[in-house]
């Protein structure tokens, strides 16, 4: 998962993970990053065609901060937030289904519920491991109160799904980033 997707060019177009291709090589770092993390072709692992990509809002502006510095100031963002946070979690619960979701992006930690202080969507977890790719854990459940979607009483990822935190590929040297051997791992693990 990213935060937002960025706003590139004049006409923003939706496309497909293999239409994020130029002349047959990624059209950007990101992408390039995202690539290597679910395809690794010497090991014969490839998983794009099991994987989906969200970002958990959906207003289009390229840099990040605008959150802090101009959304959150805006009148009335914080509905406009849960709102789309609300649509984010319904989607990924009823939609996707994620065996393992990476959140790829620190900034977004807290509206999962992985901030102490801050609950959003309001999962719960429980820590498995630190990796070289960052903290490994399993959904244990909703918070039970505080939460963008009160009526959702209990989550279908209970038990099932596996979160890695980690951070924005694009600044993590290439040993720090999610493997497609190490996603194809955790995969089996859960089969």
């Amino acid at each position: 998962t990213g935060v937002n997707p960025s706003c590139v060019g004049v006409n923003p177009v939706v496309f497909k993970f293999e239409d994020s291709v130029r002349d047959g090589k990624p059209d950007s770092d990101y992408w390039r990053n995202m690539r290597s993390m679910l395809l690794d072709a010497p090991l014969g692992v490839d998983l794009r065609p099991r994987a989906a990509y969200l970002d958990i809002f959906y207003f289009r502006h390229t840099e990040q901060d605008a959150i802090k510095n101009e959304l959150i100031n805006a009148p009335g963002w914080l509905k406009f937030a849960e709102d789309q946070l609300r649509l984010t979690q319904y989607t990924i619960e009823e939609v996707i289904k994620p065996k393992l979701i990476v959140i790829a992006n620190k900034e977004s930690y807290a509206y999962w519920g992985k901030e102490e202080k801050y609950v959003w969507m309001g999962y719960t977890f429980e820590k498995i491991e630190d990796t070289q790719y960052g903290e490994l854990c399993v959904i244990t459940g909703l918070q039970p109160s505080g939460r963008i979607a009160p009526e959702m009483h209990d989550t279908q990822l209970k038990d099932t799904t596996r979160v890695l935190f980690s951070r924005s590929h694009r600044f993590l040297s290439k040993d720090k980033r999610p493997s497609a051997a190490f996603l194809q791992q955790q995969l089996s693990l859960l089969s």
